[in-house]
């Protein structure tokens, strides 16, 4: 909400489903993609969601 400017989110548990579905917590490391290939991100997590949210705001009656 911060970096967009507006919003709102609420906290919804997973569905019995979905929950024997999903592997639990998870936190992304590149380290080994960064070793193997040489690549690292361009984009910061901020920028990164700025853009994303500018994109939905510019195509907006596509997706909603």
């Amino acid at each position: 909400m911060r970096v967009a400017g507006s919003g709102m989110w609420a906290f919804t548990p997973f569905t019995p489903e979905r929950a024997a579905q999903e592997p639990g917590d998870f936190c992304s490391d590149i380290q080994k993609i960064r070793r193997v290939v040489g690549w690292q991100p361009a984009t910061g997590l901020e920028d990164g969601v700025r853009q994303t949210v500018a994109y939905y705001r510019r195509f907006k009656e596509h997706y909603w």
